[in-house]
């Protein structure tokens, strides 16, 4: 079996498992693997995704929407936890409002690196990448969900801190 290579992100060991340590981590893999069981032929459904069915991890999501096949990502939901810990509120903006230079070019590649096959992304490190972060260690998981032809239309993410 071939190795994958993943992108580079600042400050960031990224690769792609289903191994995570931390309980926000495991509920969002837990439930996104439900929902790739219901759909196993084109992936797991934005249709079916509900953030109600995991409100507990509701403070540490993003949910984000694929804007032009991936030229860029737009917050639908932006947790409490991820504002604190980003200092931004940034649900309804874009990547590139609020990312520039080779930031943005990275979490570019990052966010079309998960929607680019049924997989879960892992990320380990510090939030570098964020203007305005408060330094702090993180897991985080990323995963995508397909609308009903198979096209990846939404990214849904979670960041548990330490």
């Amino acid at each position: 079996m071939s190795a994958v290579t993943v992108p580079q992100l600042e400050g960031c060991v990224i690769e792609v498992t289903t191994d995570f340590e931390h309980q926000v981590n495991c509920r969002v893999l837990e439930y996104w693997q439900s929902l790739c069981e219901r759909t196993p032929d084109i992936g797991p459904q934005v249709s079916n995704f509900e953030i109600t069915d995991i409100i507990e991890c509701a403070p540490y999501l993003i949910y984000k929407d694929v804007i032009d096949s991936g030229y860029d990502f737009r917050n639908r939901y932006w947790g409490t936890k991820i504002v604190s810990a980003f200092s931004l509120e940034a649900t309804g903006k874009t990547f590139r409002v609020y990312y520039e230079g080779k930031a943005l070019e990275q979490v570019l590649e990052v966010a079309n690196f998960v929607i680019s096959k049924v997989h879960s992304v892992k990320m380990l490190g510090q939030l570098d990448f964020a203007p305005g972060n408060k330094f702090r260690q993180f897991e985080s998981i990323s995963v995508p969900l397909f609308d009903e032809t198979g096209t990846a239309s939404r990214l849904v993410g979670a960041y548990d801190f330490y």
